[in-house]
């Protein structure tokens, strides 16, 4: 093995122990059941990829990507859920914004358009701006 591969190797040894470390304390202050679990599936995963590119080099690199997101990726749906509850989502709002909030805001932006008057883009015809007569 090459100096620059033994590098590498290193580098996503050290990048996996890291990610594994962030999941447990990110699962522990969520308070989510079992970070010991989350922790070894998103590293875990990550391992695999690693070591199955070492030991197969012929193997194909998206499926390895593949395999090696696939523990992050369930861990963060799971993140997602815990955080955001079960509650169905409300089509008429954005996951940001409160309901109260959003519907006082289009309220005084509606009446506000309408003290404006309506508004026409320009060129098609339907304005009166000095600009457009004296051409």
């Amino acid at each position: 093995m090459t100096p620059l591969a033994l590098f590498a190797v290193l580098v996503a040894i050290t990048v996996i122990v890291g990610l594994t470390a962030f999941v447990y304390w990110d699962a522990q202050r969520l308070g989510l059941g079992r970070p010991a679990f989350w922790a070894t599936l998103a590293g875990g995963t990550c391992a695999v990829a690693l070591v199955t590119a070492l030991a197969v080099p012929t193997v194909p690199r998206p499926g390895l990507l593949v395999v090696a997101l696939a523990g992050p990726a369930v861990y963060l749906f799971e993140r997602d859920d815990a955080k955001h509850g079960d509650e169905p989502a409300d089509p008429h709002t954005l996951p940001t914004s409160s309901s109260s909030r959003s519907s006082s805001n289009s309220d005084s932006d509606s009446s506000e358009d309408d003290s404006a008057g309506p508004r026409t883009l320009p060129g098609t015809g339907d304005d009166t701006d000095e600009e457009d007569v004296s051409r």
